[in-house]
């Protein structure tokens, strides 16, 4: 009975530290349904800055400020709060911190790249588009100027109701669940959607591109 009752609670777990991650991909998309609203409702440009540096150097480049160190690892949103008098200067958007705690809590950013349909020549390329340092407030600042160059990217969405189009590879933020879950979303259209795979295949190329570099190596 110990046995079966052992098995039970063993059995639980795991499926605990599955649901996490889905849950988190979930609350991702509803960020990024969010953010698109924001934008077309408020006529502002926003943004989600995605932190995806290892663990130790995102808390190296604030251990000065345990806070701050909270603040800025993960996943922000920021709206361009004053385009009229202030173009361009970036603060984190009120409102959205629920949101936000959701989605750190239960999952880290590995990876942010273009979705692999966009790619020409099965080209993974990740997005190197990064807001101006000094349009960022100090919470979000000292995170893009001292972590690494590729450990930082954002996301644009903007008034007209569209966005930048996106795959953001993410993991179970406690390390429990080694498998990774990629949540894409359609600039244009505003569809998402999310998969789980084993952490091996997250970066395996899709069926179209590997016929296309067959295509390729035969010519």
């Amino acid at each position: 009975m110990l046995g079966l009752v052992g098995a039970v609670v063993i059995n639980f777990g795991s499926l605990d530290r599955h649901a996490r991650l889905e849950e988190g991909a979930s609350h991702l998309e509803t960020l990024f349904r969010y953010a698109r609203a924001q934008a077309g409702n408020t006529g502002r440009q926003v943004r989600i800055v995605f932190d995806s540096s290892p663990p130790s150097e995102a808390g190296a480049t604030t251990s000065t400020n345990q806070d701050q160190t909270d603040s800025t690892s993960g996943v922000q949103i920021l709206w361009e709060a004053n385009p009229l008098a202030a173009p361009g200067k970036f603060e984190l958007l009120p409102g959205a911190e629920l949101l936000i705690d959701q989605v750190n809590e239960l999952v880290s950013v590995r990876e942010v790249r273009q979705p692999r349909a966009n790619l020409p020549e099965s080209n993974n390329r990740k997005q190197q588009v990064q807001p101006n340092p000094s349009q960022v407030p100090p919470s979000v600042e000292s995170q893009l100027m001292d972590g690494a160059p590729t450990g930082t990217q954002t996301l644009t969405c903007y008034p007209d109701g569209s966005s930048d189009s996106v795959e953001v590879v993410v993991g179970s933020a406690n390390g429990e669940d080694k498998r990774l879950a990629v949540v894409t979303l359609s600039g244009l259209t505003g569809a998402s959607s999310h998969r789980v795979k084993a952490a091996e295949d997250a970066a395996a190329p899709t069926l179209a591109e590997t016929a296309h570099a067959e295509e390729l190596r035969a010519q």
